[in-house]
């Protein structure tokens, strides 16, 4: 996987005859400054599902509204990003060229939704990343107390035939990403307070029995 945006460059204009498109330059921008930075945390694994995910959508290409908001944001990486996005556009976010038709965008559509699909699970993947760099196996759910809520909306969905949006309730989901966006601040707290709970154990003076 370490490598796997170089063979996005090299594999994919053999399979669609075509430039990488502009969402997998992006992904492929943000993987390289994670390998560099050596990091193989939840943002990396994130980045590399979004890639591996949407290389197999040929001629898929974002919509030219989302491409600076994607590419370009400064408070958030492409691939968080474009998953806000999905859950507040859904497909509008991508768009197939004009000169596409008849059964090569027939094909293109249906690998679309499939995409869709599969982002139910990156999505959980990610925050389930994430979950296992924490100390404590409650945390999130601590900080986060509309995770329940969401895998009950991820269940219903997964029984749709099409699906145009990650979950049913993208309220409930952008709430529960928006708070993951600063996650390393969360973990931290969750470690403070599972070190205060055990200094508080250790350092306590048991209490005299009543004579």
């Amino acid at each position: 996987m370490k490598y796997l945006i170089l063979l996005t460059f090299f594999l994919f204009p053999l399979l669609s005859k075509a430039a990488p498109s502009e969402i997998l330059r992006c992904l492929g921008v943000e993987e390289q400054r994670l390998h560099k930075a050596k990091s193989q945390g939840p943002e990396y694994q994130l980045n590399q599902q979004l890639i591996s995910e949407l290389i197999q959508v040929r001629h898929l290409e974002l919509s030219p509204q989302f491409v600076t908001e994607i590419c370009s944001s400064k408070v958030s990486s492409p691939s968080k990003k474009l998953l806000y996005l999905l859950l507040d556009q859904g497909q509008s976010v991508f768009e197939f060229p004009a000169n596409i038709s008849g059964r090569e965008l027939s094909m293109g559509k249906s690998m679309l939704e499939d995409f869709m699909e599969s982002s139910h699970k990156i999505i959980i993947d990610y925050i389930a990343a994430i979950q296992q760099e924490a100390s404590t196996a409650d945390c999130l759910k601590k900080n986060i107390p509309e995770l329940d809520l969401l895998y009950i909306d991820v269940k219903y969905l997964e029984e749709e035939i099409e699906t145009k949006y990650l979950f049913k309730n993208k309220g409930l989901a952008e709430k529960i990403l928006k708070k993951l966006n600063n996650y390393p601040v969360m973990l931290k707290k969750c470690a403070a307070q599972l070190k205060a709970k055990k200094t508080d154990k250790s350092g306590s003076t048991p209490k005299r029995k009543k004579s």
